[in-house]
């Protein structure tokens, strides 16, 4: 729709890929285009990790399970696309969005405020090594949610195990907070799939 409108013809694109799938058109309807153009102020566009954010926000906020296509009001908003002034009113619609889909928001969402994190560091293969990393990270206050130990693989030194650890944490300072004790230690954390 944006691109049409600001062409001032119905455009058609070559592919949408968006998780707002309710406003995932190729081209847009004779219709509504006519309606948008004549009655429609402006369209700003968000994408599908600002989308997330908005949808995250009005579960945590308000309660209340919106899709994709529904929350992009509240992106726009979240990320200031849209200039307010006063009182400002979204409309949240539409609750059809897919379980797996949402279990990936609330992770990455989690993990984005520092609520959640997954790391992997390496181990000696021996007889307590590995309730020695635990012990350490009871004492930071985190959660152990999943520990994955891998040892077979041909990336993993012989003599070794590859430790994939994933904790629930309160907020980004506490996730600096364990990773530098568990650095201190000895560990070496790696963190290629994360941005602290």
């Amino acid at each position: 729709m944006k691109n049409s409108i600001t062409q001032g013809t119905i455009t058609e694109l070559s592919t949408v890929s968006t998780i707002a799938d309710g406003i995932a058109v190729k081209h847009p309807g004779g219709l509504t285009f006519q309606l948008v153009r004549d009655l429609v102020d402006d369209i700003v566009l968000v994408d599908d990790e600002e989308i997330a954010e908005g949808i995250l926000m009005t579960i945590e906020r308000a309660k209340v399970l919106c899709e994709g296509a529904g929350a992009v009001g509240v992106a726009a908003l979240l990320h200031k696309r849209i200039k307010c002034s006063g009182r400002t009113v979204v409309v949240l619609s539409g609750g059809n969005l897919d379980i797996h889909t949402l279990s990936i928001i609330i992770e990455r969402g989690l993990m984005k405020a520092g609520r959640y994190i997954r790391f992997k560091t390496f181990l000696v293969d021996k007889p307590g090594e590995l309730q020695k990393l635990l012990g350490i990270i009871a004492k930071t206050r985190s959660n152990v949610v999943s520990v994955s130990h891998e040892r077979i693989l041909p990336r993993v030194p012989i003599t070794q195990a590859e430790i994939q650890i994933d904790l629930e944490t309160r907020d980004k300072d506490h996730v600096n907070k364990i990773l530098k004790v568990l650095t201190d230690e000895g560990y070496q954390i790696n963190k290629e799939e994360y941005e602290w």
